[in-house]
């Protein structure tokens, strides 16, 4: 037998709502130091953080398949003369009703329900298509994207062949992870 000892903290004023929502606190609680960390102070601030990832993972095959979630470009500078090297690729949504929702939301929503491999190659795919059209228009000559890749995508046997794909299909892009 294997002992784990967990301990769970539940701070709940009355004040910040009902009942019903503090034994919810407490249940969110038990489950997380259950399923998750061993230890856990549960307070308002998790609370809300934990709702609105609920509703991100709701929403968040919608975004994917409506096209909610898009690509925006930084300019990566070098630091001698000053010249762009190239573009970072970072994703972006813009929610109707919630209005921006950070990666740092909807990135880890994203690993942690099994959207995130998909998602990425979305992103690829969007953002070599943008920088053809930039290229088709000479607005950026040669150009250069770096795109961030998580560790489970490292780890996914279709990473390879759909960058090589990329790289074959725009010879005049450069492709960095």
């Amino acid at each position: 037998f294997i002992l784990s000892p967990r301990l769970g903290i539940c701070i709940f004023d009355p004040a910040d709502g009902t009942a019903e929502q503090a034994i919810e606190a407490v249940t969110r609680t038990v489950v997380q130091t259950t399923f998750g960390t061993p230890f856990l102070v549960y307070n308002r601030y998790i609370a809300e953080r934990s709702i609105r990832e609920d509703r991100t993972a709701e929403e968040l095959p919608d975004a994917l398949s409506s096209g909610a979630i898009t690509v925006e470009f930084q300019p990566r500078v070098t630091t001698g003369d000053h010249k762009t090297a190239g573009l970072e690729v970072l994703p972006r949504w813009y929610h109707s009703d919630r209005g921006s929702i950070p990666p740092t939301e909807f990135l880890r929503v994203a690993e942690q329900k099994g959207f995130l491999v998909d998602l990425g190659r979305r992103l690829r795919d969007d953002a070599v298509a943008l920088a053809r059209d930039w290229q088709a228009d000479e607005l950026l000559g040669d150009c250069r994207l770096w795109m961030n890749v998580a560790p489970l995508e490292l780890c996914h046997p279709e990473l390879i062949p759909s960058m090589t794909e990329l790289a074959e299909a725009r010879p005049h892009l450069s492709l960095g992870l």
